[in-house]
């Protein structure tokens, strides 16, 4: 509560919230407004992600990882050596690569040594890959 002098002789008192002011009321220290009243999130100290109860989340997941049902952080695609490989990308010796087909119908590619496809009955794939 802060009290000053108004210069009209009366004093005017201002309350102030210590931690979140949420409309009507002051919510306490470790509350948060969830845009209409205080609320403790609810968050285990195990959980990476989620709902925390409280209009919020318990964390993000790092880019190309989901938060599953149990409140973790996982690999969205394939998880290679510890890292999560993107949308297209494979494992290669614990390595995420992508593969680049794009040019090519057959053969071997360049980048992950995968199958671009095979040829037709008869003929062979050229170095390039057509």
């Amino acid at each position: 509560r802060t009290c000053r002098d108004d210069g009209n002789g009366y004093t005017a008192c201002v309350c102030t919230c210590r931690y979140a002011d949420c409309g009507e009321a002051c919510c306490m220290q470790g509350e948060v407004c969830d845009g209409m009243s205080c609320c403790f999130p609810k968050c285990e100290q195990d959980q990476m992600c989620g709902d925390d109860g409280c209009g919020g989340t318990c964390g993000d997941c790092e880019p190309g990882q989901t938060c599953n049902d149990n409140d973790q952080c996982v690999c969205q695609y394939e998880t290679c050596g510890g890292l999560c490989c993107g949308l297209g990308e494979l494992c290669l010796e614990s390595a995420c690569c992508e593969p680049d087909c794009v040019t090519r119908r057959c053969g071997l590619e360049p980048v992950c040594q995968t199958s671009c496809g095979e040829c037709a009955e008869g003929s062979d794939c050229t170095v390039q890959g057509t």
